[in-house]
């Protein structure tokens, strides 16, 4: 193994095997002499390295979570990744299935402002698309937002997701006033769009946007013009 990978891994790696050989007693069932453990390293190694499973205290934390599972043999590479892979309540977040819900409810525009339990979900939402997420089946947009919603949480996770979510008041106070103030446009007028009447923020305004971009492909330039400079 040292002439295929650093020595700073190699000696993760072999600290990883002997917790897991600590764990789990019947380990020897499966590998039954150096050069099986030897084989049985550098496939971790790769599964690792294919899994982008490079954070040591992720590690850690999967060696938890299999001791409290005692588990007489070793488990699988995948399985393993698994233990090591974020859960919502890691970071604060919700469940899985409650931030679908919330994801859902918060795609079909109410006149209200959006209201997020975590940065987090409105990251998978954002990544899911608005329009996919109140028009497709759950049995297509739920996987989908789950792997956003995973990616999130390791984003998260390593900070790279900064931005705390804001609740401030929609700039339209009336009923059916125009949202206005970003790039100088007034996307809601009264008698116009009925279907988008109650879009309060200017996220709701650019969902609508990237969902027409879909169908009319020359609103491209519109959307490039709205958005921010670098």
């Amino acid at each position: 193994m040292q002439k295929d990978y650093d020595e700073v891994t190699v000696n993760v790696v072999n600290q990883l095997f002997e917790n897991l050989f600590s764990v789990c007693k019947a380990w020897k069932v499966a590998l039954g002499d150096e050069q099986a453990v030897g084989d049985c390293k550098r496939q971790w190694l790769s599964a690792f390295k294919e899994n982008n499973v490079t954070n040591i205290e992720r590690i850690k934390k999967g060696m938890v979570k299999l001791r409290a599972r005692k588990m007489p043999f070793l488990p699988s590479p995948g399985e393993f990744i698994a233990l090591c892979r974020l859960d919502p309540v890691d970071v604060g977040a919700p469940s899985i299935e409650d931030a679908y819900k919330e994801a859902v409810k918060n795609a079909y525009p109410d006149g209200s402002e959006k209201r997020w339990s975590h940065p987090c979900v409105r990251h998978a939402y954002l990544r899911s698309g608005a329009f996919d997420m109140r028009t497709e089946p759950k049995t297509k947009t739920y996987p989908l937002f789950e792997k956003n919603y995973l990616g999130s949480l390791e984003d998260y996770a390593e900070g790279k997701i900064h931005e705390q979510i804001s609740h401030k008041k929609p700039e339209s106070q009336g009923k059916y006033g125009p949202v206005t103030g970003f790039g100088g446009h007034e996307w809601v007028k009264p008698g116009i769009m009925k279907q988008y009447e109650c879009i309060r923020t200017h996220e709701d305004c650019m969902d609508v946007i990237s969902n027409m971009q879909s169908i009319n492909p020359q609103l491209k330039s519109l959307v490039r013009s709205l958005a921010p400079n670098p």
